[in-house]
């Protein structure tokens, strides 16, 4: 939260009507509006998502498995398959 950079790049995705100006304080509706954006728009629910290796979309969870080296490095301790 305290990387600026990180802060513009998030800024630019919101809608300008959401937008808020800097100094600005964020009122109770305001936040319920972008807490609406952000469940209906911003992020969508997805029961079988798409695979960008294979372009299937029917993916599926075949379960847990033990993870990679490198995912065990940030702390994995099982993945799905």
């Amino acid at each position: 939260y305290a990387d600026k950079a990180r802060q513009e790049k998030v800024l630019r995705l919101l809608p300008e009507s959401l937008a808020t100006p800097r100094g600005a304080s964020l009122v109770s509706s305001h936040i319920t509006d972008l807490l609406k954006w952000f469940k209906s728009d911003f992020f969508k629910w997805t029961d079988s998502p798409f695979c960008e290796k294979c372009s299937v979309k029917a993916t599926k969870n075949e379960g847990l498995i033990e993870p990679f080296k490198e995912e065990s490095l940030y702390g994995a301790n099982r993945v799905e398959s």
